[in-house]
């Protein structure tokens, strides 16, 4: 039996918002029961007719309210030298801190709660123009994020990016198997997929065979859950990761000849841009050299991936 989900999940998956009603607080049988309060219908103001404006203008406002954008859409960053795009990730977890959270995303989902025809109109911009994030080390928060959207809204999702970091991922590769396989039959919609592996590759000794400071990376059983992923129009995969896994992947995802199929983009490790002259803020000379370490570092981890094939 399929699970629904209702306006009230939706919008809680992004905010974690309590919308239950709060409990009425016992009174004492002795007080004396309040009169009902009465508004003076002059003093309230009258109700905007939201839904008898033309459909194109209500569509402008739902992209105004539930896309994610960066505050300011055109300027460059010291790690790159192209304008960064307007779209803003929206994270799907924020890790533990002693300090209290606060919301930084750019978008109102509250408006999801107002009627049905407004959360049917608008559903579709919130999932098809965002791109999702998850910075984690076990896929909890993924699993818990699609429970709460629904079957149907799942479909609409088009861009999803995830990163494993190395810390505590050795346990946890079969949930994220089990959720990527669902995932891929599942989430049908989806256009982009980023995945990323972190390493600890500041020795030699870390990066020993089934260390934990290898991460997932080179995991056989991961990659092939990846390679599930059909109909997408990117695949991305970057970190650290087995020597052989972009050459696998293009070949099942169609990607390889002839350009049909998945497009697979591969960033190893986790390089710098930007730095060349006349460009960017960052020095010349410590992007090089950075980005040296950066490809030792890749190199060194990918050697020991030689003999796996996927």
């Amino acid at each position: 039996m399929a699970v629904t989900s209702t306006r009230t999940d939706v919008a809680a998956a992004f905010f974690n918002l309590d919308f239950r009603d709060p409990e009425p607080s016992p009174t004492s049988s002795r007080e004396p029961r309040s009169q009902p309060y009465r508004t003076n219908p002059s003093l309230q103001q009258p109700t905007f007719p939201f839904l008898s404006l033309p459909a194109e203008i209500r569509i402008q406002i739902y992209d105004l309210l539930l896309v994610s954008r960066n505050e300011s859409p055109s300027h460059t960053t010291k790690t790159s030298t192209k304008p960064t795009s307007t779209i803003k990730p929206i994270p799907l977890h924020q890790p533990p801190s002693p300090r209290p959270h606060t919301h930084t995303h750019t978008i109102s989902p509250s408006i999801l709660l107002t009627n049905k025809q407004i959360s049917t109109e608008s559903l579709p911009i919130l999932y098809t123009q965002n791109t999702f994030t998850l910075h984690s080390s076990h896929p909890t928060p993924l699993h818990t994020f699609i429970t709460q959207i629904g079957p149907q809204n799942l479909l609409l999702l088009r861009s999803l990016s995830l990163f494993i970091p190395w810390q505590h991922s050795t346990n946890e590769v079969w949930p994220w198997v089990i959720l990527l396989t669902h995932l891929a039959e599942k989430a049908t919609g989806l256009r982009f997929l980023e995945i990323g592996w972190g390493a600890n590759c500041a020795s030699a000794w870390n990066l020993k065979p089934g260390a934990e400071e290898r991460g997932l990376g080179d995991n056989l059983l991961f990659v092939h859950a990846v390679a599930g992923f059909r109909g997408l129009g990117c695949l991305r995969v970057k970190g650290f990761f087995g020597v052989r896994w972009p050459g696998y992947l293009r070949g099942e995802l169609g990607g390889g000849v002839g350009g049909k199929g998945t497009r697979v983009e591969v960033v190893e490790g986790f390089p710098v841009e930007g730095g060349e002259k006349g460009h960017g803020d960052w020095d010349g000379d410590w992007v090089r050299d950075v980005n040296r370490e950066n490809e030792r570092r890749v190199r060194a981890y990918q050697a020991g991936t030689e003999g796996l094939v996927p």
